[in-house]
């Protein structure tokens, strides 16, 4: 009797406290987040890709050198730098001065236009060429010592043309086209002297003509002034001729027979009354009077430049 009543409180006290237990869990408050409305994309579909096969080439071997060490010099280590990258052309190409002048005074005066092109070599030193045209075949000087008007001048290249200069300048204070310049000129110039006869002379002829060539070595000292694109210029030079081409006149073989012009340095050195080095054009056809057309310092120049253009 005593054994049954110890197994069946035994069993008594185990549903009690087994019911006690369950009522204490089930009284605790539900875990955090419990009841909360779901996340975003909850339920929604995969998205596009999802499940479907790898692309080709997933899973194969890495290529050949995959995992290899550098090659010298990658990265800085184990050799020199690279060179450095190449610079692109730049498009800012500095283009040398050029200036386009012509002197107005030298046209209306002597009749011969010189158009003067100067270009930029460096910093301080410019080349200028300049073609010489006659223009005026009766200039004004041709009546400064009142001799006749009969006689012109041309041009004995092409046209007008009668040859040109070319030189050097140098820019004192180091900015061409502006400012002092010292100058070294060659001036190489053919000019036709021709004086017309109002009857003809003892050879039927109604004029006479001449070709004289000069060759000067000349030295300017002038200024130029800038504003903008114009410019103004102006200088003096000396110079001397390295080319004394004499003409004169000599008796012929027949006495009653007018004088004959020659080119001969010693038969023009052997007359009286004369230098050797004039360049003579009879005005007459009798060759009572002559005209020489050189200078009267020869063989000494002196000119004088004044010049108006642009520069760009």
């Amino acid at each position: 009797m005593l054994p049954r009543a110890l197994s069946i409180g035994s069993a008594a006290l185990f549903c009690l406290t087994f019911s006690f237990g369950a009522d204490a869990q089930y009284g605790q408050p539900p875990p955090p987040g419990y009841g909360q409305p779901p996340p975003p994309g909850y339920g929604q579909p995969p998205p596009p890709g999802y499940g479907q096969p790898p692309p080709p080439g997933y899973g194969q071997p890495p290529p050949p050198g995959y995992g290899q060490p550098p090659p010298p010099g990658y990265g800085g280590y184990g050799g020199p730098p690279p060179p450095p990258p190449r610079k692109p052309p730049s498009d800012d190409t500095e283009w040398p001065d050029i200036s386009i002048r012509a002197d107005p005074l030298d046209a209306i005066i002597q009749g011969r236009l010189r158009l003067e092109t100067e270009v930029e070599l460096l910093d301080w030193m410019t080349v200028e060429f300049m073609p010489t045209f006659v223009v005026w075949q009766t200039a004004p000087t041709f009546n400064l010592r009142g001799r006749k008007d009969n006689v012109h001048q041309e041009g004995d290249l092409a046209g007008a043309l009668a040859g040109g200069r070319i030189g050097l300048g140098f820019w004192v204070q180091g900015k061409v086209m502006e400012g002092y310049v010292l100058r070294l000129v060659y001036s190489g110039e053919r000019y036709r002297y021709v004086a017309e006869y109002q009857n003809p002379d003892a050879f039927g002829e109604l004029e006479d003509a001449a070709t004289q060539i000069n060759r000067r070595m000349y030295f300017f000292f002038g200024s130029h002034r800038r504003w903008g694109f114009f410019t103004l210029g102006g200088g003096i030079g000396i110079g001397i001729e390295m080319n004394k081409q004499p003409r004169c006149f000599g008796p012929t073989v027949d006495p009653t027979s007018p004088p004959q012009a020659t080119t001969s340095k010693e038969f023009c050195k052997s007359q009286p009354d004369i230098d050797g080095d004039e360049f003579f054009i009879s005005l007459d056809e009798n060759r009572s009077e002559i005209l020489d057309v050189n200078g009267s310092l020869h063989p000494v120049y002196l000119e004088a430049r004044f010049s108006l253009g642009v520069v760009f």
